[in-house]
């Protein structure tokens, strides 16, 4: 009992400080594109404070994730729901839609076909998610697509000369990215096989603050004409996409978070369920 206890009041901690740091990363994030940056030289200005503290704190948290997610829920069994909540159906239903957008403005723009036939891909696999349709093929096939995605983008971000390597922009962008490949690797472990508890958490909770924070950053930049370089429809399509991705790990954290239990506990209700077939 003491043990169920003090998992539902790890979690607790844990969901309320993924929705505390996230809220005042993206604060920081908008405001330090909003008052700091300095469109001509594709940087923020000398001397801002915002930045720093934006760095600081998405370090920190990132890192409390890590430790808390280790210590707290390493013994943790992951009951990953296989019924998705009113909530993931949701976020993964705006990420379809924003993939497919974003799929259709790569196709007006005569993007390679491999291009096409990923983004298109990735649009399916949140369509799957949204609807619960997805088998374990299904799941690996169009959930790489995902993967392969968000790995193109920042290969293209990459090598765009029109933005300098160490522009905030880039380096959000390719952060972002880069934690959503870890969540979705996660994710498709937890689809397909037993999924690791502190692995999970831990993405799910970074990829929420840093993809938030970027899309939020980089989305209210094009939006004020503060950002350095050219936008096409694409990247902001991108961001929006990021966005949607954060929102989705974060209503698949809360939906785990719910279903999680001490490994003990899981354990005796599998025998249970063995003892007693026809109760079940």
């Amino acid at each position: 009992m003491k043990t169920s206890d003090s998992m539902r009041a790890s979690v607790r901690i844990y969901l309320l400080a993924t929705v505390g740091l996230t809220a005042i990363a993206a604060i920081l994030g908008i405001l330090s594109i909003l008052l700091n940056y300095d469109i001509g030289i594709g940087y923020y200005s000398h001397h801002s404070v915002l930045p720093v503290v934006l760095t600081v704190l998405c370090t920190a948290s990132v890192i409390f994730f890590a430790v808390f997610s280790i210590f707290r829920f390493r013994r943790g069994a992951s009951a990953y729901a296989k019924v998705p909540t009113l909530a993931v159906r949701i976020t993964a239903a705006l990420a379809a839609a924003v993939a497919l957008l974003l799929a259709i403005a790569d196709l007006r723009s005569g993007a390679s076909l491999l291009l096409l036939l990923i983004g298109f891909g990735t649009c399916l696999y949140f369509l799957l998610m949204a609807s619960n349709k997805h088998t374990p093929a299904l799941s690996l096939a169009f959930g790489f697509c995902a993967i392969l995605r968000l790995t193109l983008e920042i290969a293209r971000s990459y090598t765009n000369l029109l933005i300098p390597m160490n522009s905030p922009e880039k380096i959000w962008l390719h952060l972002s990215a880069a934690m959503g490949i870890f969540f979705l690797i996660s994710e498709l472990r937890a689809l397909i096989t037993k999924p690791y508890t502190a692995t999970f958490f831990f993405a799910a909770a970074s990829a929420t603050l840093l993809c938030s924070t970027a899309s939020l950053t980089i989305l209210f930049g094009i939006l004020s004409n503060r950002v350095y370089g050219a936008q096409t429809k694409s990247e902001t399509l991108f961001a929006a996409l990021t966005l949607c991705l954060a929102l989705y790990a974060g209503a698949r954290l809360f939906t785990v978070a719910r279903n999680s239990r001490p490994e003990d506990e899981s354990e005796k209700e599998i025998d249970q369920t063995i003892e007693d077939p026809e109760e079940n």
